[in-house]
């Protein structure tokens, strides 16, 4: 039995090679950072008016735009799993994984909080009032993916998102990490049942809330089910053993879990039906392809930006419905453009460099290639 995460004798082409690219995971991904874009713009009270005059069922599905938050962590398991799949890991590679996913994510998401406060003061200047004091303390914290567990005032309505997804990627590397290492004494397939059976364990007991324990609400348990549930969505591709504890979660989730949970196992049976079967090819359309790409940066960047296109737009046309329409086409397109810009200027750059640190053979392998070989044995005949 093969390992999930260990491919045995594995190169280091083997380990370095670039990971399949799923379509259907890039677009749901762009369609969940719109349903949070458009829920802040309706929450935020910018368009009363036009949500007056939405059908109810419209003003339901926007009401549960928070629901993209879900998607996202079923979305990052699934593809930070696949990301894992076939690699030999050690300490060197969770250290090189670490830091590439910092150079991935850490930048849009500094420049994200740059803007916002670089906005806030605009609009204090507009208004000739103060703006909003930030604290060393705060910003730091927010910096280092901590305000959650400092207890500070966020910054912006999406941030606390952050705290979780990146403690997600570091317990489940060191879990893999575990794994590996305990193939190496009760081999593979009991090493793969203790590592999967204790995640699960977790998600089952943190993913019930009336049973789950109380620990720090920061802590990764407190989603660890709706992170978890997109990693065995990714197993069970192409794994019995996953489609099974899949379904196990699926249940316990959709019965006993929190309407975030249940939006996150839903996403996490999507997946898996868009990823090995069929369906969802209108999910490969250039557009939603373009929208999934810049979706990291739409998430980031949306509030501060809606809020200050909507503070312009109200001045300059004010009026009831039909303007408030025009306002959300107009605030939708510098929302998109600002995104666009991020991913252009600072994504796809730390992108290339997250690249770069993943393509540096290790001293071991460039030894291993520098070494002299043996002459080839000649074949009989």
């Amino acid at each position: 039995m093969t390992m999930p995460g260990l491919r045995q004798g594995g190169t280091t082409a083997e380990r370095e090679a670039p990971a399949t690219h799923f379509p259907a995971v890039q677009a749901i991904r762009g369609l969940a950072a719109v349903m949070v874009v458009l829920h802040h713009m309706f929450a935020g009270g910018h368009l009363s008016a036009l949500g007056g005059q939405l059908p109810a069922f419209v003003r339901v599905a926007i009401g549960y735009g928070w629901a993209g938050v879900p998607v996202f962590f079923a979305l990052s398991g699934f593809v930070i799993a696949h990301s894992l799949e076939g690699k030999r890991i050690d300490l060197r590679f969770v250290g090189t994984f670490v830091l590439r996913r910092s150079i991935r994510l850490d930048p849009p998401y500094w420049a994200s909080i740059a803007l916002l406060l670089a906005l806030g003061v605009v609009a204090a200047l507009a208004t000739g009032g103060e703006p909003d004091p930030v604290s060393w303390w705060q910003l730091v914290t927010h910096l280092t993916y901590t305000q959650l567990f400092a207890g500070v005032p966020h910054l912006g309505g999406v941030y606390w998102t952050l705290t979780y997804e990146v403690q997600f990627y570091l317990v489940l590397v060191l879990a893999m990490l575990g794994i590996q290492a305990l193939a190496q004494r009760l081999g593979a397939g009991a090493a793969t049942g203790i590592g999967y059976g204790v995640m699960l364990g977790v998600a089952l007991v943190w993913g019930v809330e009336a049973f789950a324990p109380r620990l720090h609400p920061a802590l990764f348990t407190t989603f660890w089910a709706s992170f978890f549930v997109g990693v065995l969505s990714c197993q069970a591709r192409t794994r019995g053993w996953a489609r099974a504890a899949l379904a196990v979660l699926v249940v316990v989730l959709l019965i006993g879990g929190s309407a975030h949970a249940r939006f996150s196992a839903v996403t996490a049976l999507l997946l898996l039906a868009v990823t090995t079967g069929a369906g969802g090819t209108w999910l490969a359309l250039s557009a939603l392809q373009r929208l999934g790409a810049v979706s990291y940066s739409l998430y980031l960047t949306h509030n501060p930006v809606s809020g200050a296109a909507f503070f312009l737009l109200r001045r300059a046309m004010p009026g009831g419905a039909a303007v408030e329409a025009v306002h959300l086409m107009i605030a939708s397109l510098a929302c998109l453009a600002v995104a666009w810009l991020f991913w252009r200027l600072i994504e796809v750059p730390a992108q290339a460099v997250a690249r770069a640190v993943q393509s540096r053979p290790s001293a071991a392998a460039t030894r291993a290639r520098d070494r002299p070989r043996a002459p080839e044995p000649i074949a009989d005949g």
